[in-house]
C-alpha cells in the first residue's frame, strides 16, 4: 500500500490519522452541447447519482428511506447517511444524519467552461476515500452507465474516453471502452501527522490558493470572505468531520488564534446550482484568490494539507473549496503540491 507523506514533516512525528484513498481521472467526449450555471459539480452530482442508483438499486423507483437494504446499498449509503434506529445521532425528518460528510470528492477540471460544445471533452477527478474503495466496482460501472445515459435525464449518450487512476508513480489505465472488466485500484494513504499538542516550534509559512471558489458561511446565507480565522475553522471542521465519518475521534489543535497574514486579493465568483430535492436554483458562489500565512504552528501544517486534498467549506464534496497548499520553512519549500494540483 503506497503512502503519500507530508515531505519534510511526516518524518519527524508519528501519524495520528491515515485515510486510504484512490484518485481517478475521468474523461468523456460530448455528443451534444451542454450549458451549466457556472457550477459543474452540481451538474455532475445529479448525473452521477442517477447513474449509481440505476446501476446498484434493486428496487427502482422505491423511496430509499423505506428500503430495507438502505444500509447496504451502494447508492443510499454513499449519497445519504441513513441512521440506524438504535443510533442516537441527530437526524432529519427523513431519517438522515446531519453531521456525516460524504467519503468521496468529485472535482471538475478547472478549465471547464460554462458551455461545452459537441465533441468537446468533459473532465473531472473522483477521489474515493475509505469505505468507497470497497465499492470501486459500483463506481466504475456507474461511470460506464453515465456515458450511456448522458448528463441530462433524457440526454444523448457520451463517449467514454478513459478512466485512469492518478498515483504517485504515475497514471494507471483502469478501464478500456467496451471491456467487461476493470483493473483493481491501487490504494494509497493520506496521512495527517499530529505534533505534540500545543507545540508551536518550528513555525512555517503557508501559501494558500483557492483553485475553486471557497464558500464559507458564518451567519445567514451570504458567503463571507475567507479570512485566516474563518478559513482555519473550516479546515478543522472538514478534517474532524471526515475523521468522524470514518469512526475516528480526532482531537482538535489547541492553538486556535488566527495567524499573521499578508493580504492578497479575493475575487467573488457568482454561480448557481440546481437542487433536485428543492426543485429550484440555489446560490453556489464563493471566493477565489490567494492568502499568505506566517508563523503557522507546527501542529497545524498537516491539517492544512489534508484539507487541501479534501476541500473546505460548503459543497466541497462536489468541487468547491479546493486549496493548493505550499509549505515553507525559513524560505525553503518543503511541499509544493497536494492531491488536487492537477498532476497527471
Amino acid at each position: 500500500m503506497a503512502r503519500v507523506p507530508i515531505r519534510g514533516i511526516a518524518e519527524q512525528v508519528g501519524v495520528s490519522l491515515t485515510i486510504p484513498y484512490a484518485r481517478l481521472l475521468v474523461r468523456y467526449r460530448l455528443n451534444e452541447q451542454v450549458r451549466v450555471n457556472g457550477f459543474w459539480g452540481g451538474h455532475l452530482k445529479s448525473a452521477m447519482g442517477r447513474a449509481l442508483r440505476e446501476t446498484s438499486c434493486v428496487f427502482p423507483g422505491a423511496p430509499c428511506r423505506h428500503c430495507l437494504l438502505r444500509f447496504d446499498c451502494a447508492f443510499a449509503s454513499t449519497f445519504y447517511s441513513f441512521v440506524h434506529p438504535m443510533d442516537s445521532r441527530p437526524v432529519s425528518p427523513r431519517g438522515i444524519t446531519t453531521n456525516r460528510p460524504h467519503t468521496f470528492v468529485m472535482r471538475p477540471a478547472a478549465s471547464l467552461e460554462d458551455e461545452l460544445g459537441e465533441g468537446e471533452i468533459l473532465e473531472f477527478q473522483l477521489l474515493l476515500l475509505a469505505e468507497q474503495l470497497d465499492r470501486q466496482g459500483w463506481w466504475i460501472a456507474s461511470l460506464v452507465r453515465l456515458a450511456e445515459v448522458g448528463l441530462r435525464r433524457r440526454g444523448n449518450p457520451m463517449e467514454l474516453v478513459e478512466i485512469k487512476q492518478l498515483t504517485e508513480a504515475g497514471p494507471l489505465e483502469i478501464y478500456q471502452q467496451g471491456s467487461d472488466t476493470f483493473s483493481p485500484l491501487v490504494v494509497e494513504e493520506l496521512e495527517l501527522p499530529l505534533m505534540e499538542m500545543g507545540r508551536r516550534e518550528p513555525t512555517y509559512r503557508l501559501q494558500i490558493e483557492a483553485l475553486t471558489p471557497v464558500r464559507l458561511r458564518v451567519d445567514g446565507t451570504e458567503p463571507v470572505r475567507p479570512t485566516p480565522l474563518y478559513l482555519w475553522r473550516a479546515v478543522i471542521r472538514r478534517v474532524k468531520g471526515m475523521a468522524s465519518s470514518l469512526g475516528l475521534s480526532l482531537p482538535g489543535p489547541q492553538v486556535i488564534h488566527p495567524y499573521p497574514a499578508d493580504p492578497l486579493a479575493w475575487e467573488m465568483i457568482d454561480q448557481y446550482r440546481w437542487s433536485s430535492t428543492q426543485k429550484r436554483k440555489l446560490p453556489a458562489g464563493g471566493y477565489r484568490g490567494k492568502l499568505s500565512l506566517r508563523d503557522v504552528p507546527a501542529e497545524h501544517v498537516g491539517w492544512w494539507i489534508m484539507a487541501g486534498a479534501l476541500g473546505v467549506g460548503k459543497l466541497a464534496t462536489f468541487g468547491m473549496g479546493a486549496l493548493r497548499v505550499r509549505v515553507e520553512e525559513e524560505g525553503k519549500p518543503i511541499r509544493k503540491e497536494n492531491l488536487h494540483d492537477g498532476r497527471s
